[in-house]
């Protein structure tokens, strides 16, 4: 059973990766927050629990931390795209959870993303901050959505849970948003963060001249409780 549960949980997010060495890591990522979720399954079951999904897409990844988060846990989903948000209100109605149509990022206010083909034919494709707020030059099928400032939302929800966990997979304005929770202090406010990169982004978000290596070790340094999707 619980090697079954490895596998099943490896494969919602590995989907779409044809590369044999990211998907054994992966995997042996998985091997790892199952065995940790195991045992807060155990010690966490009377606390409140919170996980904050950004760049919910249309669920795959909470269908895995649903199995694995006490029963006591509320969701919150942000996604961008509304064409995904439709699919996670049918998805996902029970009280525990909320659904916010919103584009995870440093200020509240609005942005462009882009990304969403025209004739709406891929309902859950990803959506990215677009030029107008990045330089990213991806500029088919752009859309303006409200966007929220994570910092500011992560410090209005802390007195009301125990445990704060984060899944943030948000095309590459990952290094923007986590420069600011860095800035703000906001990792002192959640337990744990399972994050996915997107190299290719760094100086797209950043500007040229982006230092990877130097930014993952200020990220260490301010949550040592990341793990790399």
């Amino acid at each position: 059973m619980i090697v079954k549960k490895i596998i099943t949980a490896a494969k919602l997010l590995v989907f779409d990766r044809g590369n044999l060495v990211r998907i054994i890591v992966a995997y042996l990522s998985m091997v790892r927050v199952f065995l940790k979720y195991k045992l807060l399954i155990k010690v966490n079951t009377h606390e409140k629990n919170l996980l904050i999904n950004c760049g919910a897409n249309i669920g795959q990844s909470n269908d895995f931390f649903e199995r694995l988060l006490p029963t006591n846990t509320d969701y919150i989903l942000i996604e961008p795209n509304p064409h995904c948000c439709a699919i996670l209100r049918e998805k996902f109605t029970t009280p525990n959870y909320k659904i916010v149509e919103a584009a995870v990022w440093v200020s509240e206010g609005e942005v462009m993303i882009s990304g969403l083909d025209s004739n709406q034919n891929r309902l859950s494709q990803a959506a990215t901050i677009s030029s107008g707020e990045s330089g990213n030059s991806n500029d088919r099928g752009l859309m303006n959505v409200k966007s929220l400032d994570l910092a500011d939302f992560i410090q209005s929800l802390s007195s009301n849970y125990d445990n704060i966990y984060m899944k943030m997979d948000i095309e590459g304005a990952e290094y923007p948003v986590l420069e600011h929770m860095m800035a703000t202090d906001s990792f002192s406010l959640i337990n744990d963060i399972y994050i996915e990169f997107h190299p290719w982004a760094g100086n797209t978000f950043m500007g040229e001249g982006f230092d990877l290596n130097e930014f993952m070790i200020r990220l260490k340094k301010a949550s040592p409780f990341y793990y790399w999707l």
